[in-house]
């Protein structure tokens, strides 16, 4: 899916005068930590921890005030379980990846500016750089909503916040060969930043 996704990124990107019109964001933000349950030989909390992330969104509109939008997000962080609010053992480095499609709900307020909601569905991965510890890729959900400031015609600002939901079903499985600890079923986080957009087409 990651894979597929990016692909139709590129794709889109150099080819913006097929549309009506082509909205490319350039976004970073702080995403905020979050932790689950875990279960294991022990049990206590796995918790990642809040970091910077980057992001690019490529919105192409269907009609009138919406936008079908890919986008990939990446965070480079760490994560650790903890017991007793005691850091047990650390995950060290984490990469996350999230790579989704959705749509963007757009309403002009005034002449420069937009506000907007945005659904989006795609997949999620976990990707420790430790070896002991194996990577994990899960479906994922995210909302948010923001504004656009339009410097000109062509370039603009926008500012969001999101919520970023990936469903562990069955949990994350940290070990070798799916062995070792699994964490609960909800990891919730969420971003807020800004970024600027580029504007192509009519």
């Amino acid at each position: 899916m990651k894979k597929l996704i990016l692909s139709a990124l590129i794709v889109l990107a150099t080819a913006p005068v097929a549309f009506s019109q082509v909205q490319l964001t350039l976004y970073t933000g702080y995403q905020f930590g979050s932790s689950t349950n875990y279960y294991g030989y022990q049990s206590g909390r796995f918790k990642v921890n809040g970091s910077q992330d980057w992001a690019a969104m490529l919105s192409v509109a269907a009609r009138p005030g919406t936008q079908i939008e890919f986008s990939y997000t990446y965070m480079s962080t760490s994560a650790q379980f903890e017991r007793a609010g005691i850091i047990d053992e650390s995950v060290g480095d984490v990469d996350i990846h999230y790579y989704q499609i959705g749509g963007v709900q757009e309403s002009n307020v005034s002449e420069n500016v937009d506000l907007f909601g945005t659904v989006a569905f795609g997949g999620t991965t976990f990707a420790p750089k430790d070896s002991r510890y194996q990577n994990n890729t899960f479906f994922s959900i995210g909302l948010g909503g923001g504004l656009k400031l339009w410097i000109s015609d062509a370039i603009g600002i926008r500012a969001q916040a999101r919520l970023l939901m990936p469903v562990t079903w069955g949990g994350l499985t940290f070990g070798t060969g799916g062995a070792g600890i699994t964490t609960g079923s909800s990891i919730i986080s969420g971003d807020i930043g800004g970024g600027l957009i580029f504007r192509f087409g009519n």
